[in-house]
């Protein structure tokens, strides 16, 4: 099944506001921000299924997952390791069936437990954290439920954490009009430039990210290039007239 990672910033009370999204047939992770009842209930009525974690939002939800005791009475498990950025990194899911009542979550088919630690092969220093989650998918395996809480962290990087941080969107104030649409273009364009026409290593060099770190905002960027259009096009008036004179 697909998956979806959606960047949501509703309320529960505005939910219809997606509701022109098609994601019948779909899997749909997101921000633990955003992983609650309603919203659960909102996916299933539209015919999709979710993957979500759980964060401090829903501490009393996280303390009835701890009574779960998920990872000794787990049907399921999958680990992963990666080597890379000068550290290891181990995952290891951990999945239980059969809710209780009491989990008070009706969408919710399974609920696991994901173990992180991290190594930091230079000083040896081990970083461990652990998340808890729920899914209405009821024959999936912990793999494929690693598979997915990782691939949302793979969209949420590529996509997401670029738009945040690189381009710091957030901070940008443009609002009104047209602008903010045509911002997401430049973005999109630059990001898939990236991605095409530069290795990895020589990305932070781009002379396109360069020149949209220099303006921030974008504004100045998008000023420069109207100033460069109209010396041009005034270059190429000048350039009629002399031929046209010349004649």
């Amino acid at each position: 099944m697909p998956q979806y990672t959606l960047s949501v910033s509703v309320i529960s009370g505005e939910l219809h506001l997606l509701d022109s999204i098609d994601i019948r047939g779909k899997i749909v992770t997101v921000d633990a921000l955003h992983s609650t009842k309603d919203f659960a209930a909102w996916l299933k009525g539209k015919e999709a299924d979710y993957v979500f974690t759980m964060k401090g939002n829903g501490k009393k939800l996280i303390d009835r997952l701890e009574m779960l005791n998920i990872k000794e009475n787990s049907h399921s498990m999958a680990s992963t390791e990666d080597h890379g950025h000068g550290r290891v990194d181990k995952r290891t899911l951990y999945l239980r069936k059969e809710l209780p009542f009491w989990l008070n979550f009706p969408t919710a088919e399974q609920a696991f437990i994901i173990e992180r630690e991290s190594i930091i092969k230079k000083s040896g220093k081990v970083r461990r954290e652990h998340v808890y989650g729920l899914t209405s998918l009821k024959d999936a395996d912990a793999r494929v439920l690693l598979q997915l809480n990782r691939g949302h962290w793979t969209i949420e990087n590529k996509m997401f954490y670029v738009r945040d941080v690189t381009f710091n969107e957030d901070r940008i104030g443009v609002r009104s009009g047209s602008l903010p649409h045509l911002m997401i273009t430049l973005r999109n364009v630059i990001m898939g430039i990236f991605r095409k026409k530069r290795p990895v290593s020589d990305r932070k060099n781009h002379p396109l990210l360069l020149l949209w770190q220099r303006h921030r905002s974008g504004i100045p960027l998008l000023k420069n290039v109207g100033q460069e259009n109209k010396r041009f096009a005034q270059g190429s008036a000048v350039s009629q007239g002399t031929a046209a004179a010349m004649k």
